[in-house]
């Protein structure tokens, strides 16, 4: 298969190569007067090192960067990094985050997902909170394959970091505003500075945005997709001597809209005006809100550690109301209801840096309570045809899932050479969780059984190991072997169940083995990272979904690897002109699969894991005079097709796609950029998710057919911004 990815892929990737070397080689005999690329620093190990010196495969995206590709959440990022997809879908909830092919969506209160999402060292909590806005980012680092040594909260297929820019010593700060087609108006922004000259600091980031709606639904003509959305996050510094500093940070956000959720492409009642429509009877709404609050204080040991104690509350609330039969007819409606508390402390000790031995030891407490309440609704319509009184409920369940977990971990580099330097970790990590449920069958009409109440609980433990080995050929060339492990426990199946016996699942567990080398090139003007990885899976946890009882089941896959290689590029061939570029290829299937109507999916794909993903951007500034500057950018990001589900059914496959991107804008005085941008410069229509199933009422003859759902990603966005910084 392999063979096959690597010709489809090779034309991509050259392409990529020649336009870093021919221009770093343009340039070649005045290094001297042209700019070179900064060193990246990054937190993977809970230190500041340079990024050549970690044995991880990362993607650091810094502030400047983020403001050149004019990302403001998380989103915005979703294909810029290989091998990486955030967001499978329309809905703030379905922000499903994929790295190497492991996706899982944690629909239900009882399952994690497979990558942690971090803001300054805390775990932000459950999907509803992913799409972490970027009013203040310093930096995003994207963590790949399994990271169960110092990030162990579930962080088995990879971790996203966001470190937030600390308040400043000086008064700083920017305040951008754009405007563009769908109604979109944004507003985002953030002041910093002394509050006590070298006592205290503070810093204050907000954002304001409202879209209208780019899709129409054909049942009464009015828009979906629109959103409003605000938020703030507050933070203090204060340092009371030279050893002792103290960071309070706190946060709220908030959420409204009524998304674009999918459209019937097939079926009796498919939607034939085209793309972006569909037919609704009722209104979908989404409401999330979500907060916290972290007290980090740092210690300066007179022997040089560092003790570090992150003290952190988050909680998150997600309400929606949807349509449950996207048919026009008035037959039936949801209201959904999740809200999660999460409370953690950590306490780390970290040797000096530069030393001989450098390590890290820590301990981690964390409790998450979570619950859920799911009625669905009999609409008038299907009640005439059933003969019921109006309101009665199809099903309805309570359930609540508690969560205390433990971890003690370590993690020590010997640079027991000039050029080499050992590493060895681990984590032991063990969860205890209990659980409260009750599916109902309220009025009696059988579409469900009624289940509980019940109780149930899980506890289990996994230790999970790190080893590397680094070589520095000379001062631009490193070359690092991994091997790495990660472990997500078990837990329970909160969702329709068709019997208590589907109730709860094991846990997965994944050993990586990674080859990598990370260079500075062309003196300095150009880094390269590549990294080649085989992820051995077992017990990998499975969502599957039952059209005989409209019933959800998570399951345990027998085996399942991922081979792959990861190449990230970036270069400065003149002071003017820069370039980046990503290429990932994947071959991610099942080893052993039978799924649970017996099928053998042995050789299947993995979902949302595309055999070849790739981005290029490259930005070209210039000055018109001594007080105008201007720049010019364009980004272009494919990803080959995919499948949505594990039966890897033609009718859901996802096709391959091009996106590209484009901004220009002018660099006005001091601190001052208007820009105009286009996203989805050609307007390509595109599917990010799809599937296929007999409809919620395909018991009455007239919807006794397969229907497929398709959840297009968004049309053509263009605005003008205007951004000032000081």
């Amino acid at each position: 298969m392999y063979d096959k990815i690597m010709k489809s892929s090779g034309s991509l990737a050259t392409a990529c190569a020649l336009v870093l070397t021919s221009a770093a080689h343009a340039e070649g005999d005045t290094v001297a007067t042209t700019d070179t690329l900064e060193e990246i620093v990054v937190s993977a190990r809970m230190r500041d090192e340079d990024l050549r010196d970690v044995p991880i495969s990362i993607v650091a995206i810094g502030a400047d960067a983020l403001a050149q590709r004019g990302a403001t959440e998380l989103k915005n990022l979703g294909d810029v990094v290989p091998n990486v997809i955030v967001g499978t879908g329309n809905q703030e909830r379905r922000t499903n985050l994929v790295i190497r092919g492991i996706s899982t969506e944690a629909r239900s209160i009882g399952q994690e997902t497979g990558v942690g999402v971090y803001l300054d060292g805390v775990y932000t909590g459950r999907a509803e909170t992913y799409n972490q806005r970027l009013p203040d980012i310093a930096q995003v680092e994207f963590l790949r394959g399994p990271q169960g040594t110092i990030f162990g909260k579930n962080t088995i297929a990879g971790a996203i970091s966001l470190t937030t820019l600390k308040p400043s010593d000086e008064v700083a700060g920017s305040l951008s505003l754009d405007g563009g087609n769908y109604g979109h108006a944004e507003a985002v922004g953030f002041l910093s500075g002394p509050l006590k000259e070298g006592l205290l600091f503070g810093k204050i980031a907000a954002y304001g945005l409202t879209e209208d709606g780019y899709a129409k639904n054909m049942f009464d003509g009015s828009r979906a997709g629109s959103k409003l959305q605000d938020g703030v996050r507050v933070q203090l510094r204060a340092t009371p001597s030279d050893k002792l500093e103290v960071n309070f940070s706190a946060d709220v956000n908030r959420i409204d809209g009524e998304p674009y959720r999918a459209e019937v492409t097939r079926g009796t009642f498919g939607n034939e005006p085209g793309a972006f429509t569909f037919d609704e009877a009722y209104h979908s709404w989404e409401h999330i809100d979500y907060s916290g609050a972290a007290l980090t204080v740092n210690y300066a040991l007179d022997s040089g550690h560092s003790l570090t104690s992150i003290t952190a509350f988050r909680k998150s609330q997600w309400e929606t109301y949807s349509d449950e039969t996207w048919n026009g007819f008035n037959h039936s409606w949801a209201e959904y209801e999740q809200s999660s508390e999460y409370t953690s402390q950590e306490l780390r000790l970290a040797s000096p840096s530069g030393r001989t031995l450098e390590y890290v030891v820590g301990l981690y407490y964390s409790k998450q309570d979570s619950d859920t309440h799911t009625p669905v609704f009999i609409g008038d319509g299907l009640a005439d045809i059933l003969g019921i009184p109006y309101g009665w409920k199809s099903f309805d369940q309570r359930a609540e899932v508690t969560t205390d977990g433990y971890a003690a971990f370590a993690n020590a580099t010997y640079h027991f050479a000039d050029r080499w330097a050992a590493t060895l970790g681990g984590r032991y990590t063990y969860e205890q969780k209990d659980l409260s449920f009750q599916q109902l069958d309220p009025n009696g009409l059988g579409f469900v059984p009624a289940i509980g109440p019940l109780t149930d609980d899980y506890s289990g433990g996994e230790f999970t190991p790190t080893a590397s080995l680094m070589y520095s050929l000379n001062p631009s060339w490193n070359f690092y072997a991994t091997y790495s492990s990660g472990y997500k426990s078990g837990g329970f199946n909160v969702d329709v169940l068709s019997t208590a016996d589907n109730i709860s699942f094991d846990a997965e567990r994944v050993d990586n083995f990674e080859l990598g080398a990370k260079a500075v090139l062309f003196g300095g003007r150009a880094q390269a990272n590549v990294a080649v990885f085989y992820m051995d899976y077992k017990d990998l946890q499975v969502t599957q979904y039952d059209p005989d009882t409209f019933s959800n089941y998570i399951g345990n896959a027998a085996n399942a690897s991922v081979t792959g290689i990861e190449l990230d590029l970036v270069a400065q061939p003149t002071a003017n002109l820069n370039i980046s570029a990503g290429l990932g290829l994947l071959d991610a299937s099942f080893d052993r699969f039978i799924d649970q109507y017996g099928g053998d999916l042995k050789g299947n794909d993995l979902p949302f894991a595309p055999s070849l993903s790739a981005s290029l951007a490259t930005q070209y500034s210039w000055s018109i005079n001594a007080a105008i500057g201007a720049f010019i950018r364009l980004e272009g990001a494919y990803r080959d097709r995919t499948y949505p589900d594990v039966q890897n059914d033609p009718r859901n496959r996802l096709e391959s796609y091009t996106l590209l991107n484009a901004r220009a804008g002018l660099r006005l005085g001091e601190g001052w950029t208007l820009e105009v941008y286009a996203r989805n410069l050609t307007d390509e229509l595109y599917a990010v998710n799809r599937t296929t199933q007999r409809p919620l009422l395909s018991f009455l003859p007239p919807f006794a057919y397969d229907e497929t759902t398709t959840t297009f990603g968004a049309p053509r966005t263009y605005g003008v911004k205007l951004t000032t910084r000081f």
